[in-house]
């Protein structure tokens, strides 16, 4: 074999854009979701915004969280990847190296 199949360098800068993403998407998400349950505030009746703002302030956040946390744990579980896939091809390279031929 002559080079990598995965480029590492190449595979840990998108799974760094990535992390950077999904941090700035959900604030960004937070942000609209706010802004839109401001909105329907002054438009709507007294029982459509208390569950907006309970949409808001409880299930929303959950979901959003939620879903930061599976992203941060698949994200980390590729890096692991990368990391097992750096650290075989190098004890290839060794125990190639090293076997009489």
């Amino acid at each position: 074999m002559d080079g990598w199949l995965i480029d590492p360098g190449a595979a840990r800068a998108v799974l760094t854009q990535a992390r950077t993403d999904a941090d700035e998407g959900m604030r960004a998400t937070m942000q609209a979701a706010a802004q839109s349950i401001e909105q329907a505030h002054g438009v709507t009746g007294p029982r459509t915004r208390a569950a907006l703002l309970s949409l808001g302030s409880e299930l929303f956040e959950a979901e959003i969280a939620a879903t930061r946390a599976r992203l941060r744990t698949n994200i980390s579980a590729v890096s692991h990847a990368v990391d097992a896939y750096v650290e075989g091809d190098e004890h290839m390279v060794v125990t190639w190296s090293t076997t009489p031929r």
